[in-house]
């Protein structure tokens, strides 16, 4: 076995039989590397190579493993100033220093991290210095597609493929492109030649349900999607689609089937449940919808109680609306929405001052409302016009004395 040496954080000397392995384990578990650090691997391999194992007794005798070299310690530093107190080395000179899969197998690296520590001036420098290279074209092109780019990432993706890209992954990312550019046939044109390199690979068949779905062509995106489904079934994500495709048309025992198959496997148990209970009530089977949207509730689901609450409103039962902003209210004391809905039912149903109390608590927490104004403003008015009600009933004479009692009628 070859051993190779490495140097990485800690500042100490390891040797390890696969220094391209250990390198991708430390990439995704600690702190990105940067590229010139990247570019010590080469080197290192280069000059320690016959003599890592005379090295290494060396070192296991003169050091501990960690803080320090020989008897001095060593200070904590990034390892860029081991490299290069000035940090002013040119990027394009570093990668010069490279060879070109080790700079491929360094972008894949930064791939996987999402390019979260990625700068565009380095990509750059390096697709410029490995132009010929078709992989590292494709990858800054998903780079630009990341960041939400798509005219950037449509640029580069072309020289890829000039530069003869032909992958199935490839024209995935291309399609992706032009389905982000709304240009739907050339997606689906770049789909059919992925299918024809891999003709299992449901993502292909998913992403063209998807494509189709954009252009308005559910019937077709129900079939594609359906294909995926058959090609992975253990594909949660396809299962929620093809579940809201089959509520959408109308064939609601499949999706019901899907839905509790995803509830089981506690798949987005939230979501499935709130297009069960709208299944429900596309049936008329509103008991059941609201139960769930009760639990749901019940469960600390605030965006459940507002769908309780706009159904009874539109049933115009203000008990209902009470009853609910109440446990609206229980999950969530400030909800100005279940606020609000109790103060116009405690209004219509009469109850003037509750309906200030909850006016008055929505001013307590946005001072701005204009519900809660234009409210308290209805409130007072109907207020006041009881009271000059009650005082102009209570001006008007009371003429009673004026008839006749009934006992004298009776002597009469």
């Amino acid at each position: 076995m070859q051993y190779e040496l490495c140097f990485f954080a800690p500042y100490s000397f390891v040797v390890f039989a696969n220094t391209k392995e250990y390198l991708r384990m430390e990439f995704l578990s600690g702190p990105i590397i940067e590229l010139n650090q990247y570019c010590m691997i080469p080197r290192l391999r280069l000059g320690f190579c016959n003599y890592s194992l005379l090295l290494l007794i060396v070192v296991l005798g003169t050091q501990s493993c960690n803080g320090r070299f020989g008897a001095y310690p060593l200070t904590e530093k990034p390892l860029t100033t081991l490299v290069s107190d000035s940090g002013t080395l040119p990027e394009v000179k570093r990668a010069r220093d490279m060879d070109v899969n080790d700079v491929i197998q360094y972008l894949n690296l930064h791939e996987e991290s999402s390019w979260i520590h990625t700068t565009e001036a380095e990509l750059i420098s390096l697709v410029n210095e490995f132009d010929d290279s078709p992989e590292i074209h494709e990858l800054v092109a998903d780079y630009y597609l990341t960041i939400g780019n798509v005219e950037e990432a449509l640029v580069y993706n072309t020289k890829a493929e000039e530069r003869g890209a032909r992958s199935t992954e490839f024209y995935k990312k291309r399609a992706e492109v032009f389905a982000a550019l709304g240009q739907y046939g050339l997606a689906i044109d770049y789909l059919n030649k992925a299918v024809k390199i891999n003709g299992n690979d449901p993502d292909i068949y998913l992403s063209k349900g998807e494509v189709y779905l954009n252009m308005g062509d559910s019937i077709s995106s129900l079939q594609y999607k359906s294909h995926a489904f058959i090609q992975d079934s253990s594909r949660l994500d396809i299962a929620a689609d093809l579940a809201y495709l089959y509520a959408r048309h109308d064939e609601l025992d499949k999706s019901r089937n899907l839905i509790d198959l995803l509830i089981a496997s506690d798949y987005r148990p939230k979501e499935m449940k709130k297009l069960d209970a709208s299944l429900y009530r596309r049936k008329g089977q509103m008991d059941q919808a609201n139960a769930i949207y009760k639990s749901l509730l019940d469960s600390g689901d605030t965006a459940a109680g507002v769908v309780l609450i706009d159904h009874f409103k539109q049933q115009n039962l203000h008990d209902s609306i009470v009853h609910y902003s109440t446990l609206l209210l229980e999950q969530d004391s400030s909800n100005l929405f279940a606020l609000e809905a109790k103060a116009i039912s405690f209004d219509y149903k009469g109850y003037y001052t509750s309906a200030l109390i909850y006016y008055n608590q929505m001013l307590d927490i946005d001072s701005l409302n204009q519900e809660a104004h234009e409210g308290i403003r209805k409130v007072k008015g109907k207020i006041a016009y009881l009271r000059k009600l009650k005082e102009q009933k209570e001006a008007i004479p009371n003429f009673d004395f004026l008839a006749p009692k009934r006992n004298e009628l009776i002597d009469e």
